[in-house]
């Protein structure tokens, strides 16, 4: 069997083409710009509303969340991988290092514990990598939500420097309280230490996030934008915010 795109129409025989195969992937068409660029672009903190950060934070969770109940591990969650859909939501790209983790019998992934969750495989990118990959110890999906933990200490810090948001994340990798944090409330400080804690098993699931007080002042109707139903926890999982079809 040959795969042919459309660039390769110029080695296609004339006759008896039945051998050859034609494969169509359909992509959301998504902003230029990621979530990388808009960081680096904005550096005030008239930028990060705390509103918005938590909107943008809820939406990811959201992605995310539907990744782990397909059984799966995203395993390179960093704001490069983050897209903008036309109406500004946040959509969670690039499964190229995406694995399964099977649970254990009967129970979900964000319940399971068996060996068969576990992973031992140090891919990703280092600067949003967990503890226990830096470490190469076997993991779960709660890999992802340590990622995710860093990534929101860059939505709420306007970091000036790379140096100063590379220190503050190794920190945070290291389970140390970095600087950068010292200064911010109680209660965005619990909220990041919680997402990165050390201890994996002491991390919150997507949906806990979704559900706990930090999280839920905010606007249900601008959680998802438009797809967003009447309440707030109908929305566990949302497959609409990953770029990639699954």
């Amino acid at each position: 069997m040959v795969l042919v795109t459309s660039t390769d129409e110029d080695l296609l025989p004339s006759s008896n083409t039945s051998n050859f195969v034609y494969i169509y992937i359909q992509m959301q068409l998504c902003q230029e710009q990621t979530l990388h660029a808009w960081l680096s672009k904005h550096r005030s903190w008239e930028d990060r509303t705390v509103c918005t950060m938590k909107v943008w934070m809820a939406q990811l969770c959201s992605a995310v969340s539907y990744i782990h109940q397909q059984g799966l591990i995203h395993r390179d969650i960093k704001p490069q991988n983050i897209f903008f859909a036309s109406d500004q939501a946040l959509k969670v790209g690039d499964l190229g290092l995406v694995t399964r983790c099977v649970p254990a019998e009967d129970q979900p992934i964000e319940k399971s514990v068996s060996r068969s969750a576990l992973h031992t495989d140090n891919v990703g990118t280092r600067g949003y990598m967990s503890p226990e990959q830096l470490a190469n110890k076997p993991y779960t999906f709660k890999v992802d939500v340590f990622s995710m933990g860093l990534i929101y200490c860059e939505l709420v810090i306007p970091f000036q420097t790379l140096m100063e948001r590379s220190l503050t994340l190794n920190d945070l990798q290291h389970g140390r309280m970095p600087d950068a944090l010292k200064v911010m409330q109680e209660n965005e400080k619990d909220f990041i230490a919680w997402l990165t804690s050390m201890d994996p098993d002491k991390r919150p699931t997507c949906d806990e996030i979704l559900d706990s007080d930090y999280m839920s002042a905010v606007e249900t109707h601008l959680m998802l934008g438009n797809r967003t139903p009447g309440i707030r926890r109908r929305i566990k999982s949302d497959a609409s915010l990953l770029k990639t079809s699954i």
